[in-house]
């Protein structure tokens, strides 16, 4: 019986991997820049897949779908390399770990819409942190540069995108879950 659960837990888990991952070569070859100034960053709708991956299956399947789909965009895809794959594995965790977590309390609409406000918030706080860090090393420049010339795009950046996939994932989370 566990056996039938976990080869169902990783067929799904393969399933959303590749659903993931074509959403992300879409928007990949569609080059979505939201803000300007910061073109290298791009809306990628994979974390509706993912999140709804998490409330199916739970946070930690969430976690590894994150980290298979960033590394696949990383080896096949990506301009940004190491820093990309790291930098979506903090961004969609950010916002599907807790998503998740708080959806895994009690499984309903209201529930949802809670577990996604608190993704939401988590992933704006926690990318604002993790480009301040991470993103002059990307870029090679000075921390204070970053922060006075690329801070306000890039948390603008990250209210939409975070903004667009919350709302996709209410659309899709009835019909779906």
């Amino acid at each position: 019986m566990k056996s039938n659960i976990l080869v169902k837990k990783i067929t799904m888990s393969a399933m959303f991997i590749a659903l993931s991952y074509v959403l992300t070569l879409v928007a990949h070859y569609l080059h979505l820049s939201l803000v300007p100034n910061v073109s290298f960053l791009t809306y990628d709708p994979k974390d509706i897949i993912i999140c709804i991956a998490g409330f199916v299956l739970g946070p930690y399947v969430a976690m590894g779908i994150s980290v298979g789909v960033s590394f696949i965009e990383m080896i096949t895809i990506s301009q940004t390399g190491f820093y990309g794959f790291v930098m979506n594995i903090f961004s969609t965790c950010a916002l599907v770990v807790p998503a998740s977590f708080v959806y895994h309390y009690r499984k309903n609409f209201f529930t949802a819409i809670l577990a996604l406000f608190a993704g939401y918030v988590s992933a704006l706080m926690m990318m604002s942190i993790w480009n301040i860090i991470i993103t002059p090393i990307y870029l090679d420049i000075d921390r204070n540069i970053m922060v006075d010339d690329y801070l306000i795009p890039i948390v603008l950046f990250n209210i939409i995108k975070v903004g667009i996939n919350v709302g996709c994932i209410l659309l899709l989370y009835k019909p779906i879950v």
